[in-house]
């Protein structure tokens, strides 16, 4: 049954290699220029009427973001309807009679999990679109202290999961999420299957020592590199991929199998504290925080930048922004922090966020490019995918030339046409995705587009189950599975000869990618020949084959002698419980 699992997704790789992966944004976003509806235009009952569905349709945000980890629009836009439903509560004071604050930070409680406290309330951040909000936010915490010359800290906003974790006499005790920031899911043996996240604190560098007890926070994220191969795994398996590196994050940590957490790659990293004992040994400043933090052997940034002052701090925001690509985890901005830390308590919070902080999000690149075509793919499973052909179009350093569209729903609801002049983002700074039509220049004899009732591949007609939205065909999809088996019952036959020819194929196709996106392109096929490799020379080790596991491990290596593949290849080893193989290949 593995070889065949195996089988299939090899089959289901070479199909859906140089496919876009993307997730479809339902609405536009609007200037970043930050603006609400004038709300002394209203009446008393008009403004009543608008703040009910605003309450509304930010309580359906809220779910689709905290509870589904599948949100349908930009935080910009999110919190676009946060600041309109505040200043009519401002101008109307009595529309907030009884109602929840307009600045709440939302609830990712699931239900699904025991709750706890936090000892100290797990506020979310006020947030900054424009150079001058930032300079605001300077001059409001210079207003109150009396000072101008105010240090501060500036670091990458990991796009992710925030978390709190406690440690007791060194020892990892409890993890809990943000909740509705008064107290979160309780997900420690989650937590603890974060292969990064150090399970006893260790006074590594003899200068910090560690507290009897301390609260950190931190993010729980997905690194891009297990983005891109989970993904790779879930169309290979006739899956939807993942819209992001977030949504893939919030929903594994609500897995029941706390093995997905490790299987899936996901990381965390830490950046602040709440409470530590002895009062003594609690960092004082913002910096000396991140020492510390590195210092007991905790995931940190790599870097963070110092700022003194309005114009340093802005200048430090932007040099975040300039070298996000160059990032392992996914950022959607940058996080300034009051150095001080008794300044920050002098300063303290709102219901919602800290006084002494403020996210600037960087904004979201958008191009205009035409919809050429509307082709549809067939996975694996007989799945229909519709696929956007694009008149190629620079977007965020690469040029893009197709796009997902998802599934057919998701065209009708959004009414895309083939000539349509259509907007184009990077989600998550990963994806792109087609967000919005410029309907101005919609060509007047465009039509509706017609999603296909018979499959492309094979011609047989196309059903759809009635609890899902997906069309499948269900004759490709056993076509399919014949392929595999006889590719699998070829496997068994002999294991190492198929492995052999697969690594010989993988690595023809690996240079051949041309276009203007074939230097990507070739990179992904690399990583991928490297990902199905190691995995074929486990499988060997693992059934004791050790000749033909250290001659296919030989191979991949003069392919591919990086340290990255050697780390990939000694894990993978490890695990087969022949980690001395490595070594071996080393020596002459």
């Amino acid at each position: 049954m593995t070889v065949l699992i195996a089988a299939i997704a090899i089959f289901a790789a070479v199909e859906s290699r140089g496919q876009s992966q993307t997730a479809l944004t339902a609405a536009g976003e609007p200037s970043r220029a930050t603006s609400s509806n004038n709300p002394s235009r209203l009446t008393r009952g008009e403004a009543a009427q608008r703040a009910a569905a605003l309450r509304a349709e930010i309580a359906r945000c809220d779910d689709l973001y905290f509870q589904k980890a599948a949100p349908e629009i930009s935080d910009f836009a999110y919190d676009q309807l946060k600041r309109e439903l505040a200043a009519l509560q401002q101008a109307f004071p009595e529309l907030s009679a009884g109602a929840a604050p307009a600045a709440g930070i939302g609830d990712d409680r699931s239900g699904l999990f025991p709750v706890y406290r936090h000892r100290e309330p797990m506020l979310g951040l006020d947030k900054a679109y424009t150079e001058a909000e930032v300079r605001a936010f300077h001059a409001r915490l210079a207003k109150r202290l009396g000072r101008t010359d105010l240090a501060y800290v500036i670091e990458p906003k990991v796009d992710g999961l925030a978390v709190s974790v406690t440690y007791e006499k060194g020892k990892l005790v409890r993890a809990v999420t943000r909740g509705n920031g008064v107290e979160g899911d309780e997900i420690t043996a989650h937590a603890r299957a974060i292969r990064g996240l150090p399970q006893t604190l260790q006074a590594t560098d003899g200068v910090h020592p560690v507290p009897d007890a301390i609260e950190l926070r931190g993010e729980i994220y997905v690194p891009f590199a297990e983005f891109a191969r989970v993904n790779r795994e879930r169309e290979a398996d006739g899956e939807t991929p993942f819209a992001n590196p977030r949504n893939l994050a919030a929903g594994t940590m609500r897995q029941t199998d706390t093995a997905e957490v490790t299987r899936r790659g996901l990381a965390v990293i830490f950046y602040g504290f709440a409470a530590c004992w002895p009062a003594a040994v609690a960092p004082v400043t913002q910096q000396g925080l991140h020492a510390a933090l590195r210092g007991w052997g905790l995931p940190v940034f790599q870097k963070v930048w110092a700022a003194r002052g309005a114009g340093e701090m802005w200048g430090a925001v932007q040099a975040v922004g300039r070298g996000r690509e160059g990032l392992a985890f996914p950022t959607d901005g940058a996080v300034v922090k009051l150095d001080e830390v008794a300044l920050q308590h002098e300063l303290g919070a709102t219901d919602t966020a800290p006084r002494w902080a403020v996210a600037y999000k960087f904004a979201t690149e958008r191009v205009e490019t035409q919809l050429l075509a509307i082709t549809v793919q067939v996975g694996r499973t007989g799945l229909l995918t519709p696929v956007a052909e694009l008149a190629p179009v620079a977007l965020a350093g690469s040029t893009l030339t197709r796009a997902t569209l998802h599934n057919a729903d998701e065209i009708a609801r959004n009414d895309f046409r083939v000539g349509d002049t259509v907007y184009v983002e990077k989600a998550g700074e990963v994806i792109p995705a087609i967000v919005g039509v410029n309907l101005a220049r919609r060509p007047a004899a465009s039509q509706s587009y017609r999603f296909p009732s018979a499959c492309p591949a094979c011609g047989a007609e196309v059903a759809q189950a009635d609890d899902e939205t997906a069309r499948r065909c269900p004759i490709y999809a056993r076509t399919q599975l014949v392929a595999a088996q006889r590719y699998a019952d070829a496997a068994l036959a002999e294991p190492y000869a198929m492995m052999s020819s697969n690594f010989e194929l993988l690595q023809d196709r690996a240079g051949q990618a041309t276009g203007p996106n074939a230097e990507k392109q070739q990179k992904s096929n690399r990583e991928f020949l490297v990902e199905t490799t190691t995995q074929n020379i486990e499988v060997l080790a693992g059934n004791g084959d050790l000749a033909h596991a250290r001659e296919l491990a030989g191979r991949l290596l003069a392919y591919d002698g990086s340290e990255e593949t050697k780390a990939a290849l000694g894990k993978r080893l490890e695990r087969a419980g022949h980690p001395e193989l490595l070594t071996s290949l080393s020596q002459p």
